[in-house]
């Protein structure tokens, strides 16, 4: 018997790098195993298990009736594929709600849960997953009553930690308890994968605008920031508007994805890396392959022209944190801006 669908809506969907029939409109069904699209030509399923990661989240505080897009990356035949959905800013919100509870739909972690700088005795160290909208639940794997359940506006921070056995990747969950208590859950999920997926899913509700809100006492007061691009007067623009925005980058510029290299390999601190595509010599996608092989942990963010939605595909197929398309006027910085804080929240956000 077929499953049933537990979000079904119609948008223009862009499957595959290349292909130039799309977008076309198309049918997408989130079900238990997998989201499906179709149309009167074609059906495509892409199983859950296979979803590595889900760029451009939506937030909700979008203006319901805008277009926006939201991208689901997958493992395919032993490749990597991408699938582009873009539809009203209300019904991807719900989609991305729906597509994320079925992702961690039961998954078993480890847990560990500290306060006040001792560690909570716990019934068991196996806990099932889930998400929804407003909360992470842990409910006891050995069928006690046993549930932890944290509010997705109490978590400050996530962070992944160093994995040295390479077999549960870590995570720390820091909460605000009530009244004004810091709490600390370390969560180890079954793969890489879950991990970062849990981290873009967090991401997707953290307010941009101000560090102190969030609590982020183990950052600086400024956002080192290296911005690349081979064209003078685009970097001093970027570096112009983005000085003038309360978050305090503290910018260091670079001609040339060569040049941004240097920066790095020299031991500069480093919490963001913003990054012009078309550069002669190494583009930013080469520069993307080589940062995330040595530097696997730092935030990217592509910076490419209109209409270079080839090259952002390429791009999350490569491991990029995000994407941000350059434009006329200064309201592409503050995009930009919210992306850089977006980023540096993300699960493999950390300074190197």
């Amino acid at each position: 018997m077929p499953s049933r669908a537990i979000c079904d809506f119609t948008a223009d969907v862009t499957l595959g790098q290349t292909d130039s029939t799309y977008p076309r409109s198309m049918q997408v069904l989130v079900k238990p195993d997998c989201v499906v699209f179709r149309d009167d030509e074609l059906k495509r399923s892409v199983a859950l298990e296979d979803v590595f990661d889900i760029v451009r989240d939506v937030s909700h505080g979008a203006e319901p009736t805008t277009v926006e897009t939201v991208s689901i990356a997958f493992h395919s035949g032993g490749a990597r594929d991408i699938a582009s959905i873009s539809a009203r800013a209300d019904t991807l919100v719900t989609f991305q709600g729906v597509l994320y509870g079925q992702v961690f739909d039961d998954t078993i972690c480890a847990l560990e849960h500290e306060r006040d700088g001792g560690t909570d005795e716990l019934p068991t160290d196996r806990y099932q997953l889930r998400v929804t909208a407003s909360t992470i639940r842990f409910t006891a794997a050995d069928g006690s009553a046993t549930t932890i359940t944290i509010q997705r506006d109490g978590i400050r921070e996530f962070r992944a930690l160093p994995d040295p056995d390479g077999d549960q990747p870590p995570a720390v969950l820091r909460i605000s308890e009530p009244p004004d208590v810091l709490a600390k859950t370390v969560v180890r999920l079954p793969s890489s994968r879950h991990r970062n997926l849990l981290g873009r899913y967090l991401k997707s509700e953290f307010s941009l605008s101000d560090r102190e809100a969030t609590g982020r006492t183990d950052r600086p007061d400024s956002i080192d920031l290296l911005l690349i691009d081979d064209d003078p007067q685009d970097l001093h623009a970027a570096e112009m508007f983005l000085k003038r925005r309360p978050e305090q980058f503290a910018i260091e510029m670079a001609a040339g994805a060569e040049a941004g290299l240097d920066v790095l390999e020299n031991g500069a601190a480093v919490d963001c890396v913003v990054s012009d595509y078309r550069m002669p010599g190494m583009s930013g996608i080469e520069l993307l392959r080589v940062v995330r092989d040595r530097y696997a942990g730092l935030p990217f963010i592509l910076y490419t022209g209109k209409g270079s939605e080839q090259v952002a595909k390429r791009a999350i197929l490569d491991d990029v944190t995000d994407y941000v398309e350059k434009d006329v006027g200064t309201e592409q910085y503050d995009v930009l801006a919210e992306r850089i804080n977006k980023a540096i929240r993300a699960p493999s956000g950390r300074r190197r």
